[in-house]
């Protein structure tokens, strides 16, 4: 009875926002495509830790999230997807959780990288590359909050895992982020340039 009642309190917050954002008829498709996902996982081996919530579960969490819009019609949660291999559980982890970061940071370079290529072409003696290589190294340090969606593993031997996590970080603070830091490299490269003068 604890269990059912522990479980309850836990799963009804989510279950109640979740519900409040879809149709019932969304809520099939994902539970579908979280099937669909979950049965594709468990062949290839994988699976979730005791006590984790069960991969069913993990994968509809993270297509709910995945397909979460605000007001204006965009997607609520950049999402990343990082596997890594190790000898430890938890290294293959913290690589699979760094990989899933660089995934999502690439994501937002490519939405500014044009924008910053258009300003920094006025400004003889940037390197464009370089300046959009330093922000997007200052955004995956900065990246905090991340929402573990999914985490699985399997055991390939004796001390070697392989785990594979999808993490979400809200759009809002990632686009807040990556123009702070976009603004700060841009005054620090005019700053060099006029000093160079």
């Amino acid at each position: 009875m604890k269990k059912i009642f522990l479980f309850l309190l836990v799963m009804l917050p989510c279950i109640t926002l979740c519900a409040a954002d879809f149709s019932k008829k969304d809520l099939k498709r994902f539970e579908k495509e979280a099937k669909n996902e979950v049965k594709k996982w468990l062949e290839r081996g994988y699976d979730v830790l005791p006590g984790s919530l069960p991969m069913q579960m993990q994968f509809e969490k993270s297509i709910k999230m995945q397909n979460e819009t605000n007001e204006h019609g965009e997607h609520k949660y950049i999402v990343g997807t990082g596997s890594s291999k190790g000898e430890t559980y938890n290294s293959a982890k913290l690589g699979a959780i760094s990989g899933a970061k660089t995934n999502m940071v690439n994501m937002l370079a490519s939405e500014y990288e044009g924008f910053l290529e258009a300003d920094l072409a006025n400004n003889v003696g940037v390197s464009v590359d370089r300046v959009i290589t330093n922000i997007s190294n200052k955004i995956k340090k900065q990246l905090g909050n991340i929402i573990t969606l999914v985490e699985v593993y399997k055991e390939n031997g004796y001390k070697n895992y392989e785990v594979t996590v999808i993490v979400a970080y809200s759009s809002q603070q990632a686009a807040d982020l990556a123009k702070k830091i976009a603004r700060q490299e841009l005054e620090a490269e005019i700053k060099k340039i006029k000093e160079q003068e």
